[in-house]
């Protein structure tokens, strides 16, 4: 028996679409249904859409913003609908099912599940090491009922999906048992960020970038005024208070052994710096701490730890925060709206026109033989028939092939209008794509994170600055003071 899983796509439903009718995937959509709707992702999406926003009121494509923005010191959360209901059923890789099979399971299963009235999207992916159906399901039925997905609902799913599979004899995937290495006690700390080598890596990171520490001599002076008890020698051993054990500083993770250490006190700038941060404002402050913050995690061994493909992506969404003046999540939010929805409206004006095109282009052909036949004194059987089918031309205004002459040159016009409006598209689509890249860039790194973090680190940062700036000041000659 295949497995169900389910995702709430509450932001791009396009890409979402795209990603399930994937042709690379499901071989060139041969394995592609549509339950009261197409399997051209473009006019799924439209069929979709016009579902939602009548039902629902609302805009279909809106951005997920599950971030907590911030009026008058008050935080509050932003829940968009559910766009779309994604179904996963995978099959195990052991079974013999086919593609044809997978695929005729799918079909019935998402008729059995949703119903008759229910616009669904099957597509069955091949590109893995297992064969599984993909399921784009619109929240809203043709009549208005709101699918709502709970425990109920999804142990109803998988029980029908138990019961198709059991009739054409497949087994249940196992579920793979996971063990846990790590302590609760360290779990626990880690989670609560009370881990004492946690703080001890966290230290290490703030104190690599101060301008007075050029060696790890250095650094490990500066450790024993923060009251770490330190012993330099191949290796760099740390004791924090309270703590029995000291701890090589190679332990902590990746960049921090004494070699490591030394390499990144002497390539500092390629750090983004504290100052460098200060001179950001409001949504490009926050991030750039959190650049900051991955820059970092690049050395740490940590579940979600960054690559330096994340950092160069970052990088270029920091730039392009900073260089279109973008202060906030929502001005960046609505930037991406906007670009999707100058992409969508010239996609309908494409329809539009192209079934304009054809529209045109038919009147022609049929002008082309109206004007054959009503020359004619006498018509065959076959020539009534086909005068009739056509009389529509007569309301046309079409009197002389002079009049289909400047229709073909209408169509030319159209046709024209057509191939730039196709560059534009290509143009928008890109504008699009890559604000979206930018938005998810953002959304995952600031839900890796969190906006509390952010702004402690900020406040820290703050402090240091101003502690530093006054000891400068004590330290400055009487002389050179103005005074």
């Amino acid at each position: 028996m295949p497995i169900i899983k389910h995702i709430s796509v509450h932001s791009t439903p396009l890409s979402n679409i795209e990603y399930i009718l994937n042709g690379e995937k499901n071989d060139e959509m041969k394995f592609a249904t549509g339950i009261n709707s197409t399997v051209d992702s473009q006019s799924a999406y439209d069929e979709f859409r016009r579902t939602f926003e009548y039902y629902a009121k609302e805009r279909f494509f809106k951005s997920d913003m599950n971030f907590q923005y911030h009026k008058n010191d008050e935080k509050t959360k932003f829940k968009e609908k559910v766009r779309i209901h994604h179904y996963v059923q995978s099959f195990d890789p052991k079974e013999s099912v086919t593609p044809e099979e997978a695929h005729k399971i799918g079909v019935e299963w998402a008729k059995k599940t949703f119903g008759e009235n229910m616009q669904v999207i099957v597509s069955t992916h091949l590109d893995k090491g297992h064969i599984h159906n993909h399921f784009a399901v619109c929240p809203y039925s043709l009549d208005g009922k709101k699918w709502i997905d709970n425990m109920n609902t999804l142990r109803r799913a998988r029980k029908i999906s138990d019961e198709i599979a059991l009739e054409h004899g497949l087994h249940i995937i196992e579920s793979p048992k996971h063990k846990n290495t790590m302590k609760y006690s360290e779990w626990l700390a880690k989670q609560n960020g009370t881990s004492w080598k946690q703080q001890l890596a966290s230290d290490i990171d703030k104190l690599i970038l101060r301008e007075e520490v050029q060696g790890v001599s250095d650094l490990a002076n500066k450790l024993k005024e923060q009251g770490y008890t330190v012993r330099l020698g191949k290796y760099l051993s740390v004791k924090a208070p309270k703590q029995k054990n000291a701890v090589r500083s190679y332990r902590l993770g990746d960049g921090y052994s004494v070699d490591d250490l030394q390499y990144r006190i002497l390539h500092k700038e390629q750090e983004i710096s504290l100052t460098a941060i200060q001179r950001y404002l409001g949504i490009q402050r926050e991030y750039a701490i959190c650049m900051r913050q991955m820059q970092i995690a690049v050395f740490k061994k940590k579940p979600n730890r960054a690559t330096y493909s994340d950092l160069r992506r970052s990088a270029e969404l920091l730039n392009y925060l900073s260089s279109n003046n973008i202060t906030s999540a929502r001005e960046l939010e609505n930037r991406l709206n906007a670009a999707a929805e100058h992409y969508q409206n010239s996609v309908l004006k494409k329809k539009e026109l192209s079934s304009q095109i054809e529209k045109v282009e038919k009147i022609i052909e049929d002008g082309k033989v109206y004007l054959s036949l009503v020359e004619k004194e006498y018509l065959t059987t076959d020539e009534k028939e086909k005068y009739k089918k056509i009389s529509y031309i007569e309301k046309m205004d079409i009197d002389s092939f002079d009049n289909i002459e400047q229709r073909q040159k209408n169509v030319e016009s159209l046709k024209s209008e057509l191939a730039e409006l196709n560059i534009t598209i290509e143009k928008q689509k890109e504008e699009r794509d890559y604000i979206l890249g930018l938005f998810n860039t953002y959304k995952r790194d600031i839900e890796n994170n969190p906006y509390e973090n952010i702004q402690r680190e900020l406040e820290t940062n703050k402090q240091i600055y101003k502690d530093e700036h006054e000891q400068q000041k004590e330290n400055i000659p009487l002389n050179n003071r103005g005074l």
